[in-house]
């Protein structure tokens, strides 16, 4: 689809639980970890199951970074965005407890 490879589905799929990276595709992202996909939340629910070690990464062109993006509660932020000419890791802030809601560096 989109002119994508994908896997010719002969081998076992790896559960998502398992996994400790995750990279993701998207059709554009924020700095802080927020990504516009094609509607379905096909990923937000993958990411859902993830455990809790997994790191995601959303790669994207510079072009596709915006200043924000509208995010719902089941949408899932990614850990770090990367571009050809930066790297935005969310970081939870000093004290936060909660690595649902981490701060931003670049």
């Amino acid at each position: 689809r989109h002119g994508i490879l994908e896997p010719d589905g002969g081998r076992p799929e790896a559960p998502v639980s398992a996994m400790d990276l995750i990279v993701v595709p998207g059709l554009g992202f924020d700095p802080e970890g927020g990504r516009l996909g094609w509607g379905a939340g096909y990923y937000d629910r993958v990411l859902a199951r993830r455990g809790a070690r997994a790191v995601t990464i959303g790669l994207a062109y510079e072009s596709q970074i915006l200043p924000a993006l509208p995010r719902d509660a089941h949408d899932v932020a990614m850990d770090v965005v990367a571009t050809e000419a930066r790297w935005m890791e969310r970081r939870p802030e000093p004290g936060a407890g909660n690595p649902e809601d981490p701060g931003t560096s670049e």
